[in-house]
């Protein structure tokens, strides 16, 4: 009777590992290529990062995918060439676009 009741219940396990194995097809299909940036958008990416003084920033960076982050930056590490906002760790060289959002007074 055991055997009977696990043969029943066969497909839809199937089912389940076609689901994660599309899941990943999906992720892998929304993956892009890294951006590559003009000079000038890099000089304003430092202008900003050099003079933001506790702004709210929302940094556009890219991380097999294209994310978005919004807050204020809480460590700016120039040797590791790390910036690190709302306890995301983002390299320097990953960010796309930094916009200043507004100062706090």
């Amino acid at each position: 009777m055991r055997d009977t009741t696990l043969k029943k219940w066969m497909p839809f396990q199937a089912l389940t590992e076609q689901g994660t194995y599309l899941s990943h097809v999906i992720d892998y299909h929304k993956r892009c290529q890294k951006p590559i940036l003009s000079e000038e958008q890099q000089e304003e990416i430092n202008y900003i990062l050099t003079n933001y003084l506790d702004s709210t920033l929302i940094i556009n960076y890219y991380d097999n995918y294209l994310q978005t982050v919004t807050g204020k930056v809480s460590k700016l590490d120039v040797i590791n060439r790390l910036i690190t906002i709302n306890d995301i760790k983002i390299k320097l060289d990953d960010i796309t676009s930094i916009v200043l959002k507004s100062a706090s007074f």
